[in-house]
Order: C-alpha cells, then sequence, then structure tokens
C-alpha cells in the first residue's frame, strides 16, 4: 500500500511543472490583468471627460462634479499611482514629484466664460504604502489655493526634518488678468499638509499680471532660489503693471526668505516713458549708460528683457 502510494506521489511529482514556471507565468497573467484594468481606467476617464467638454448643457449640474468624483475613487486604486495616464494626460495636468511619492492631477471644469474653474486633487504614497487622495482646495478659499489653478509645476525641496513640494499654479479671473500661486506642501503623519509661513513669512504668494506680459517664474534647483517679476497694482484698477522689480527668495533652514531684489525706481513700469515724455529708444540710452555704473550682467539683461516684453510704451510721445 505504501509503495503503491509513493509511486502515485512520484508521478504526480514528475507531472507537474516547475514552480519557478508557474510562478512566472501566474506573475505575467497578473501583470497583463493589471494593465488591463489600468487601460479601461485611463479610458473610462478620458471619456468623462471629453464628454465634458462637448456638453455645456450638463457640465455645471452633472458632468463637473461627476468627473471629480471619478476620479477621486480611482486614484484610490494603486494602479492608478504605479501607472502613467497616458490618454488622460492629454487632455488634464498631472505632475509627479521627483521623490515619486506625491502626484497633483488638475483641469478646467470648463464651465463656460474668461473666468475659468478649476480643480486639483493630489495623490500620495504614505509611509505604509497606503495609496490616498486629497482634494487641494477642499480645506481653502478659491482664491487663495492652487486648487484653483492648473499645477503646472511640482520641485521637490529639502524642509529639513522632511521633504516639501514646492508647487506653482497658474489661473485667470477673466478680464484680461492671469495670476500664478505658490505654495508647499509636506506629508506628515501620513497626512498632505500645507505648510505655513514658509514664504517670507506667508503661506502663500499670489501674483496677478496682464495676460500679455510675462511673469519668468523659476526655481532655480541649484540654488534653492524661487525667482519673478514684480507686479503691482497699476492706475486702472483692474490691472497689475510691472514695478522693474525682479523678486528672489531663497531657501534656507527650511524657510524662503527674500534676499535681493534688482529695481531701478521710477524709471521701470509702464508710465515711466510717458511721465518723462521720451521715447523707448532713448529710455533703453539712459539705462544702457547706467549700465557702466551696474557689474550684474543679469540684472541688465532683465531691463532690457523689460522693455522687450512690451512694458513699456512703443507708440513714442504720448
Amino acid at each position: 500500500m505504501c509503495l503503491i502510494a509513493l509511486l502515485a506521489f512520484g508521478c504526480c511529482k514528475h507531472s507537474t511543472p516547475n514552480d519557478a514556471s508557474i510562478s512566472k507565468e501566474a506573475a505575467i497573467k497578473k501583470a497583463v490583468a493589471q494593465q488591463t484594468e489600468f487601460q479601461i481606467i485611463d479610458n473610462a476617464l478620458t471619456g468623462t471627460y471629453k464628454t465634458l467638454k462637448k456638453r455645456p448643457d450638463l457640465r455645471c449640474d452633472s458632468l463637473a462634479p461627476l468627473f471629480k468624483k471619478q476620479i477621486i475613487r480611482h486614484l484610490i486604486n494603486p494602479l492608478t499611482f504605479e501607472n502613467s495616464f497616458d490618454s488622460l494626460s492629454k487632455y488634464i495636468s498631472i505632475e509627479e514629484s521627483a521623490d515619486k511619492r506625491i502626484k497633483f492631477y488638475s483641469w478646467n471644469e470648463v464651465t463656460g466664460g474668461s473666468h475659468l474653474n478649476f480643480a486639483s486633487v493630489a495623490q500620495f504614497r504614505t509611509s505604509n504604502g497606503q495609496i490616498r487622495v486629497k482634494e487641494i482646495n477642499s480645506d481653502e478659499t478659491a482664491s487663495h489655493s492652487v486648487g484653483a489653478c492648473i499645477i503646472n509645476q511640482v520641485h521637490d525641496i529639502n524642509l529639513g526634518k522632511e521633504n516639501g513640494y514646492l508647487i506653482f499654479g497658474w489661473g485667470t479671473w477673466g478680464s484680461g488678468n492671469q495670476h500664478r500661486i505658490i505654495q508647499i506642501y509636506t506629508i506628515q503623519d501620513d497626512k498632505l499638509v500645507k505648510c505655513r509661513s514658509l514664504l517670507n513669512n506667508r503661506d502663500d504668494i499670489v501674483i496677478e499680471y496682464r495676460k500679455r506680459d510675462k511673469l519668468n517664474l523659476t526655481f532655480n534647483a541649484a540654488t534653492n532660489e524661487i525667482s519673478y517679476n514684480e507686479y503691482e497694482q497699476g492706475e486702472e484698477a483692474t490691472f497689475h503693471e510691472r514695478t522693474g522689480r525682479v523678486i528672489t527668495l531663497k531657501l534656507k533652514n527650511g524657510k524662503f526668505y527674500q534676499t535681493k531684489s534688482v529695481v531701478l525706481p521710477f524709471l521701470l513700469n509702464h508710465r515711466s516713458s510717458q511721465i518723462l515724455n521720451i521715447y523707448p529708444h532713448d529710455l533703453q540710452k539712459i539705462i544702457h549708460h547706467m549700465y557702466c555704473c551696474i557689474s550684474s550682467f543679469d540684472f541688465y539683461s532683465d531691463i532690457l528683457s523689460g522693455i522687450t516684453e512690451g512694458n513699456y510704451n512703443t507708440k513714442g510721445k504720448s
């Protein structure tokens, strides 16, 4: 009886495929199934958003809330964190941090008009590998949140105890204006938290300027510096005009501080050529002569770029 049992066991063992090959085959099947599942999600979200753009009669009341609900539900799935949305990324902005721990999704809700409404959500990995999703502007006013913008840049920064995420967002409230928002987020105790008072003792920086103007907002990872052109409220209540100042904030001990600003008082805003009653090319000559006393080429270049950006009266004398 025992001999028969041993023979039967030997035959079964001999006919069973190698454990490694079984494991490999199972892994391939699992990968194919997961990829198929992810493609279904990608196509479904893309389809909903494309319908959102085509059906203005259903945008606000039905499709915009539906798309947000769908994307939040799907982003909890780890597959959406580990893969790239090849289709959906053609229609909405998806930005990932350099450390691969967080992604930001933002989109135009296409509610009509020149005042654009945007929505943003963050998808991040906790310390134990769990995937969580947070709506960015769920606890903030729309006018002071990157949730009211398209998030188009994410920069990893060192805040000391933890990694931080420097966010640049773009939006518009119409009337020929646009704005950029700068904020910093971090993951603390497995929760996404907006950092407070880290931007020159402010929670955020909001810069408004006309759509025809340039902000030149940049982050230099080598020097840990944020720089941008300064704009202030002009004589017309609806517009902000460039002052000629370039603001620079440098990261030091976990906070950004304003370290320098380049400016030529009085000469460098749009009204100066009108007040001085001089032609723009004469103003350029004046600046050229002043360059003899200036050692910084970057400073000089910024002044001249301000002229070419159309911030000065190009019609000659008024």
